[in-house]
This record gives C-alpha cells, sequence and structure tokens, in this order.
C-alpha cells in the first residue's frame, strides 16, 4: 500500500524467527521502499532498523514482528512488536537512537512496540551511484 501523495510503499510485517536471515529480509525490504532517496537516508534508515531489529533479536529471546510504514510520506517509522522486552534501558543502542532517529520510544500495552522515525525525502535527490569504472580498451581486432 502507498501512502497518498506520499511514494513510499508500506511494507508487509516481517516476522523475525531467524536473526541474521530475517535481518538480512529487513534490511533488503528498507532499501527497495527508498528506492529514490538519497543515500544518507537510506543509510539511516537502515541502520535504526536493523539496530532496533537487533535489539529485539538479543532481548526478548524470541521471535518477533516488525512493520515498515510511512504515516506521513516523509518520515520511515520502523515498529518492533515483541510480546516482552525486559528492559527501558538500551544503553549505546539508545545513544545511537538518539543520534540518528528524529524520534523513538518504547510502548507497553498487551505487547512491548519499540519505535523509531528517520527523516525520508524522496525524490529530492538521485541517490549518488558510483561511477562508472574506465573499460580497458579493446585491442584492434586482425582484418
Amino acid at each position: 500500500m502507498t501512502m497518498p501523495g506520499a511514494g513510499i510503499p508500506d511494507q508487509a510485517p516481517i516476522r523475525v524467527i531467524d536473526g541474521p536471515k530475517d535481518l538480512a529480509t529487513l534490511r533488503r525490504r528498507v532499501r527497495a521502499m527508498l528506492t529514490d532517496t538519497p543515500e544518507a537516508q537510506v543509510i539511516d534508515a537502515l541502520l535504526v532498523s536493523n539496530e532496533l531489529a537487533t535489539i529485539a533479536w538479543l532481548q526478548a529471546g524470541q521471535p518477533f514482528m516488525v512493520r515498515l510504514i510511512s504515516p506521513d510520506g516523509h518520515t520511515l517509522r520502523t515498529e518492533v512488536e515483541t510480546a516482552s522486552f525486559p528492559t527501558t534501558d538500551l544503553g549505546r543502542a539508545g545513544e545511537l537512537l538518539d543520534k540518528v532517529a528524529r524520534a523513538w520510544g518504547i510502548e507497553r500495552r498487551e505487547c512491548v512496540t519499540l519505535w523509531a522515525d528517520v527523516t525520508v525525502v524522496q525524490g529530492a535527490h538521485p541517490r549518488e551511484a558510483a561511477p562508472p569504472r574506465p573499460r580497458a580498451a579493446a585491442p584492434p581486432s586482425p582484418s
């Protein structure tokens, strides 16, 4: 589903059962959502999404769900939902989220949701591509 006028499609939830494999899927989904976003913002979104999921993987010790949504077209929100989360002190991970995410928090209801917002502006600048590699000149063909 794409948010009206936003251009950033929401993604189906990702169920994380096998940490490394499923976290790689999460990173691919984030990158796919942000195809026309400046690379620095893509990196921030990847860092924040991966950090939240890694925290849940290490702390919860059980499968959990990750949702990637765009509430306004200029924000990528990562929500990690787990049955339990033993701590509110995230240590260095909290420091990283303070520096990179626009906002983040932990909500405790029937389940625990760890969330963070990253600013993304699609279409602002084309993604910077690496310069093309020079090609070696082909030897002249014998005629």
